[in-house]
């Protein structure tokens, strides 16, 4: 099922690009196990793939969503081996670098909005 936050008059739907990967221990939404949790066969994804991102994006516009909010992890590249790897993969060596791809897919489709928020500086 979809769920939104309302703000207002606008409706943002939410794009957890990092699951639930984290640099840091105290995130209350990160599984601190790391990616040992595998939720489908083969590794969890620590990422959002670009597919995800723009259905995502599509459902929220469908569903009368104005903004797409990305919420994600203190660069868990830093600390998950296998972050590390899929960011590699995406082509990209940052969370950051990712994130701002996905923003143009987005953008496409819906505003976004984007509030890293992140303690260390690349």
């Amino acid at each position: 099922m979809l769920q939104t936050a309302a703000s207002a008059a606008t409706l943002r739907i939410p794009l957890p690009l990092t699951h639930e990967a984290c640099l840091h221990s105290y995130c209350t939404f990160a599984s601190h196990e790391g990616l040992e949790h595998p939720s489908h066969d083969g590794p969890p994804a620590a990422y959002l793939s670009k597919e995800e991102v723009l259905e995502i994006a599509r459902e929220g516009e469908r569903n009368g969503c104005t903004e797409a909010l990305f919420t994600l992890g203190d660069r868990p590249e830093a600390r998950w081996p296998d972050a590390r790897t899929q960011l590699n993969a995406l082509g990209h060596t940052s969370t950051i670098g990712y994130l701002a791809e996905c923003c143009e897919l987005v953008l496409q489709v819906i505003l976004c909005l984007r509030n890293p928020e992140m303690r260390h500086t690349l």
